[in-house]
């Protein structure tokens, strides 16, 4: 989404209009504030939630007319616990939760309910600590046109727009495709992979140098990277501190932390790590695209390192995780670095990581 939202915005922007929400759309509620009566035995139709994640989708319950949400809407969540603010398009009918409004308009489809959602989603720092999205106080700029003198948005450009973007993401797709025909993708073979230890795969293994928490210094230079399972291990902005810089380009293992041990993430640019949790590898032929194959391999390994059993020194630098293979000049196998960034890019959507 965050990408969808830079393409779009660097489109001309000067002519479009502001449209408050509810002059645009037909507003109505969710239907169902509690759904527990429904799980039992269902698996008709799915209930929608105040959840930013998984297209607002919590699980399936079973039917109940009374409940139901047509389909073809703008879902907008208006409270709720971290997700006020964030909005889905749903196509199908569903059961929508009490917290929940409806959008509706006869002229949207998925196309253009796409590219107004990436529009809502520039109002979503309005609605933190505790602030309820109100629909009729908000307007959202729109690409728009005139009829009868009057501002209107544009419903077929913002659909032509998506449907364009959907043409250039198969032409890419394609073009790698091609670059990556000499792999066989269908099915991942994984017998002819082989064992390697951390210390075989990175050149380089060095701790990482900040401060606690507290100790930095407010700043908005660079990324703090913690001992945290979410958001890629980013904790906050700090000032530049060039005693306690990694360099970027790495794969970073959480060695020990509250529930996230054995966690690892790929961090492309230069950062500050908690000193005494988390590790630094380097290698001379990673980069964005193998090392998030790396990662996802490393993650297997997560299990290992719970109830306080961390992941630290020999234990991490003789932990051994399976990968492609191939032969070098010296007859010995070593990681297939290009199968890895190939596998990556053949993946739908591989090229715009």
């Amino acid at each position: 989404m965050i990408i969808l939202m830079v393409m779009i915005m660097k489109t001309n922007i000067k002519n479009w209009q502001e449209f408050k929400i509810t002059d645009i759309f037909e507003i109505e509620n969710g239907k169902c504030s509690n759904a527990t009566s429904l799980l039992e035995n269902g698996n008709e139709i799915m209930y929608i939630g105040a959840k930013k994640k998984d297209n607002g989708s919590r699980y399936y319950v079973s039917k109940n007319e009374k409940y139901i949400t047509k389909g073809n809407c703008i879902v907008f969540i208006c409270d709720g616990d971290g997700s006020v603010g964030f909005h889905t398009y749903q196509e199908d009918d569903f059961i929508g939760s009490t917290t929940l409004k409806i959008g509706r308009n006869n002229k949207l489809n998925e196309y253009n309910a796409l590219f107004i959602i990436t529009m809502l989603d520039c109002l979503r720092y309005k609605f933190s600590y505790g602030r309820k999205y109100k629909l009729e106080n908000e307007n959202v700029l729109l690409p728009c046109k005139t009829e009868n003198n009057v501002f209107i948005p544009d419903w077929e450009y913002m659909e032509n727009y998506m449907k364009s973007l959907e043409i250039e993401i198969i032409k890419k797709m394609s073009k790698f495709k091609k670059s990556v025909s000499n792999y066989n993708f269908d099915k991942i073979n994984i017998e002819s992979w082989k064992e390697f230890k951390i210390t075989d795969i990175f050149e380089k293994i060095e701790p990482t140098k900040g401060n606690k928490t507290y100790e930095l210094e407010d700043g908005n230079d660079l990324i703090y990277i913690a001992a945290k399972k979410t958001n890629n291990g980013a904790k906050q902005y700090t000032s530049y501190n060039e005693n306690i810089i990694s360099k970027g380009n790495c794969i970073v293992f959480v060695n020990i932390g509250d529930g996230s041990a054995g966690y690892s993430t790929y961090q492309s640019d230069d950062f500050i790590g908690m000193k005494g949790k988390t590790t630094c590898g380097y290698s001379s032929k990673l980069n964005k695209y193998n090392a998030l194959f790396l990662v996802t391999i490393l993650d297997k390994h997560r299990y290992k390192y719970c109830y306080g059993r961390s992941w630290t020194s020999s234990r991490l630098n003789n932990t051994k995780i399976q990968l492609p293979a191939k032969l070098n000049n010296k007859n010995k196998y070593e990681p297939d670095w290009e199968y890895m960034e190939s596998y990556i890019k053949s993946l739908p959507y591989g090229d715009l990581i």
